[in-house]
């Protein structure tokens, strides 16, 4: 791969997000993504120096998504929206007018309930296509931020899931936002069950079947509702007790289910590896004053903390999925900061919790626990 000195490339990211934020100014309340583009987001990989970042804007009434990029991709030929989730490959899904997708460039797109349903459970990535490249060279997930106060949880949906387990060759993917001031609960939920008869927010534990609390309507994919919860179901979805369910003729009881009992993202947590770990971060200044670091999440696996200053971003922590190697998952971090902090990752699966912490004072070491989580799979 070119080597790119580090003065280089922090120049260059300079010049894309100062351009991306003089391009525009996002209307108030309006949903929005910011979405970084590399060639390690591509399935496979690519070896690649280019990068990119891309603003993304849903409107207000959910009806049109504006994109506007910039990349160092050397003689693109194409760009699209591409439908799949993170570290798969899928169609081209929007597209722009003939476009090469030379920097910078922008396109709005009308969205309907199937392209909406789709943006908001994560299962549309930009991708810059280059004679290099022909497949697609950069990429990147578009993880749309509703409110950054919001708590969210990601679920998965499965026949292996319901209670008992059954054999169904459908699936769907659940994503729910609480908006904690407004108890208002926005869900987004794709499946492919395709004649499916009814959908809804069961109360139980996992591996039990429980009674319907919350009757979605309309089953057919995708669902999007936004509910307005008493403070009783404000507590049942924090404490992971509801759980999705989709009902069809050949299974009545259930088709698919998702319980909503995984790692629930905010300004304070970090969901990693599917959402099945959960990281927090705190630190204690030279005035003694504690505080929670502020997450960032940049991909599937890793991502960022601040403490002090957006601007300064404190931490990077990943957790690995090596299962395959020697049976553990793998915690690694670097922090670039002498105050003192604990760093807590927790596999909301097996409820097992490391803690990592460095003494006030002291620049902290990197850290790469290759034995952390003996919880496969």
């Amino acid at each position: 791969m070119p080597e790119t000195t580090a003065i280089r490339r922090f120049a260059l990211q300079t010049c894309l997000a100062t351009a991306l934020l003089a391009a525009v100014v996002a209307p108030a309340l309006a949903d929005t993504a910011i979405v970084k583009l590399s060639g390690a987001e591509e399935t496979p990989a690519v070896d690649t120096d280019a990068f990119g970042e891309c603003l993304v804007i849903l409107n207000l009434e959910r009806t049109e998504l504006s994109v506007q990029c910039s990349h160092t991709a050397l003689d693109p030929f194409a760009w699209h929206i591409h439908r799949g989730a993170a570290g798969t490959a899928g169609p081209p899904y929007l597209n722009p007018s003939p476009d090469p997708g030379t920097s910078p460039f922008e396109a709005t797109f009308p969205l309907d309930e199937e392209a909406l349903g789709l943006l908001l459970t994560e299962q549309l990535y930009i991708n810059v296509h280059t004679p290099e490249a022909p497949g697609g060279e950069i990429r990147g997930q578009i993880r749309m931020s509703h409110d950054f106060r919001d708590l969210a949880i990601t679920v998965e949906l499965a026949g292996d899931q319901e209670t008992p387990p059954i054999a169904s060759d459908f699936g769907g993917v659940c994503r729910a936002s609480l908006s904690p001031f407004t108890s208002t609960l926005l869900i987004a939920c794709t499946h492919d069950v395709d004649d499916a008869i009814a959908a809804h927010l069961h109360t139980g534990a996992r591996g039990v079947a429980g009674g319907i609390d919350i009757d979605l309507g309309d089953a057919s994919s995708p669902i999007i509702r936004e509910i307005v919860l008493d403070p009783e179901q404000v507590g049942r979805f924090l404490s992971g007790v509801w759980y999705f369910n989709v009902h069809s003729p050949a299974n009545p009881a259930g088709e698919i289910r998702g319980q909503l009992d995984g790692c629930i993202e905010s300004t304070a947590t970090l969901c990693l590896a599917d959402g099945r770990f959960e990281v927090q971060a705190s630190f204690t200044d030279f005035e003694g004053q504690e505080h929670n670091g502020q997450a960032v999440k940049s991909t599937t696996n890793s991502g960022l903390f601040w403490f002090i200053d957006p601007s300064n971003l404190e931490m990077l922590v990943k957790v690995l999925d090596a299962c395959t190697f020697n049976n553990r998952y793998w915690v690694f971090f670097a922090a670039t900061t002498d105050v003192a902090f604990t760093l807590n990752v927790t596999d909301m699966r097996a409820r097992k919790t490391k803690h990592y912490s460095n003494p006030l004072g002291q620049a902290a070491d990197a850290v790469t626990d290759t034995d952390a989580f003996a919880t496969c799979p």
